[in-house]
């Protein structure tokens, strides 16, 4: 056989099986859109309708577990080091709480024979870390108390107001996938500008060439066409794309602030009202947010969207920089920077975020309300991260449980029999459980990230509340008054 023949079908051959499955894969998720979309939105919002409906019952349940369990998983992490270490063994255990379940535990949990003083030190950090973290669950029951107030008062607004949970599923949710269409649209005409040339290679007359895998399929064998075509890319068009990335970055971060600031907006007055939500808060909110607030969104976005492609370029460079594979004490320079500003994205997302909040309760712009959230929450530093830990802590494992039951219900609906024959044949439910569980991650994102946005607002009022008014929350609704109530008795 011709060798290079062979080396020809095999390409040819790799190439095709690589296209037949990802035809496979397409049809799969054609024969199976309804169930995608079935699973990935009408799950979606059943099971986050449902969370919502168990934050209601069981919220200060699930956060005193997240924060036990958090404690019981460090001591546990800390009396096993001691135990690799050498320091304790299961006996000592035994003795202590007064069990007999030293002759049961596997032998990973025995003496290390190896790294002893490293095991030693690093059960030495664990117990700072553990005594602090029980210092610290002590001290914030109080705030706590608060945090699980606040989100209960969040939860109510938006109970009084549903169609606010549906917002940035809509119009913001379709905005930014279609901005997104219109740019890949965008930047591959862009990239389609340049002059096209052919490569330079070299051509062997003596052997017989792929012909075809060239850009001509006419090209002969030894003709230089066999090398190919490439688009040149210019430095304008270089430019070009880099003010079109940076403009992605803005767009997309001034569609979350504006949804953030909507969502603030439309139930903020629920807190100064007393407990009563005013006539179409969505629709008031929405109003006020295009009247008055798009150039302070837009600032925010900006310093967001800056800090986001410094960090992108930043990646870009890196994989541009050998230097990095071959010296160390560069490497360990750029690994700090990179910390650095990853740091400085999460608290610039941070304040700008807060910022949204403010400027829906007072009005302000954006500097002014960064400002003014920035020291409300300085003076009640310890509340801010009750709020912040139980409420992430909540919501991300709802958002989890959510994802994970889209893509479980979308498995169940497959294996039925009319999915395994026919025209809706799936061959794998791999990628339609895939898609549908993507779809669902994205708008758990947006459906969760208003139940965040309505503890934040309600936290920043209760804070600004107790500013204007001596230390006490004049205006809080019911349930945030009997809290402090019972404090001060």
């Amino acid at each position: 056989d011709d060798p290079d023949s062979i080396v020809e079908n095999s390409v040819y051959s790799y190439i095709g099986d690589g296209a037949r499955v990802m035809s496979r894969y397409m049809n799969d998720l054609t024969n199976a859109w309804v169930v995608v979309l079935a699973c990935g939105v009408g799950v979606t919002f059943i099971l986050s309708y449902f969370w919502l409906f168990l934050l209601k019952l069981f919220a200060p349940l699930m956060a005193w577990l997240v924060i036990i369990t958090a404690n019981l998983f460090s001591i546990a992490l800390t009396v096993l080091l001691y135990m690799k270490a050498g320091i304790l063994a299961a006996d000592d255990i035994d003795a202590f709480v007064g069990t007999d379940y030293a002759d049961d535990l596997p032998d990973d949990f025995d003496s290390s024979t190896r790294n002893k003083d490293t095991l030693f030190i690093c059960a030495i950090v664990a117990t700072a870390f553990t005594v602090m973290l029980i210092a610290l669950t002590i001290f914030m029951i109080s705030r706590v108390k608060l945090a699980l107030r606040c989100l209960e008062v969040g939860r109510k607004a938006l109970s009084k107001a549903p169609q606010v949970m549906m917002y940035p599923a809509t119009f913001p949710f379709l905005f930014g996938v279609g901005f997104i269409a219109l740019w890949l649209f965008a930047i591959v005409h862009v990239f389609s500008m340049g002059d096209i040339e052919q490569r330079s290679c070299t051509i062997d007359s003596s052997e017989a060439a792929f012909i075809g895998l060239g850009a001509n399929p006419n090209c002969g064998p030894t003709e230089a066409c066999q090398c190919g075509y490439d688009v040149e890319v210019d430095n304008q068009m270089k430019y070009m794309g880099l003010y079109f990335f940076f403009a992605l970055l803005w767009i997309l971060a001034f569609n979350n602030g504006f949804t953030k600031l909507v969502v603030a907006g439309a139930v903020a007055p629920y807190y100064w009202n007393s407990g009563e939500m005013q006539d179409k808060p969505l629709g008031s909110s929405l109003k006020d947010a295009f009247k008055y607030h798009q150039g302070s969104v837009a600032c925010g976005a900006f310093l967001v969207s800056v800090i986001q492609f410094i960090s992108y370029m930043l990646k870009f460079l890196e994989k541009r920089m050998k230097v990095l594979s071959t010296n160390s004490a560069v490497r360990y320079i750029w690994y700090c920077i990179n910390c650095c500003v990853h740091c400085l994205k999460r608290i610039i997302a941070f304040i700008t975020g807060q910022a949204y909040v403010m400027i829906a309760i007072e009005g302000k712009g954006f500097f002014a309300s960064a400002m003014r959230a920035g020291s409300l929450i300085a003076s009640h530093a310890m509340q801010s991260a009750a709020v912040q830990i139980v409420g992430d802590s909540i919501l991300a494992l709802a958002k989890l449980s959510v994802v994970i039951g889209s893509g479980v219900a979308c498995i169940a609906i497959l294996e039925n029999k009319e999915y395994y024959h026919g025209n809706f044949k799936v061959t794998s439910p791999l990628t339609p459980c895939v898609v549908s569980m993507v779809i669902s991650y994205l708008l758990a994102s947006k459906f969760f990230a208003v139940i965040e946005t309505s503890i934040d607002t309600m936290f920043l009022s209760f804070c600004l509340d107790c500013e204007m008014n001596g230390g006490k929350p004049a205006l809080a609704p019911p349930v945030l008054h009997a809290m402090m109530n019972e404090d001060d008795e």
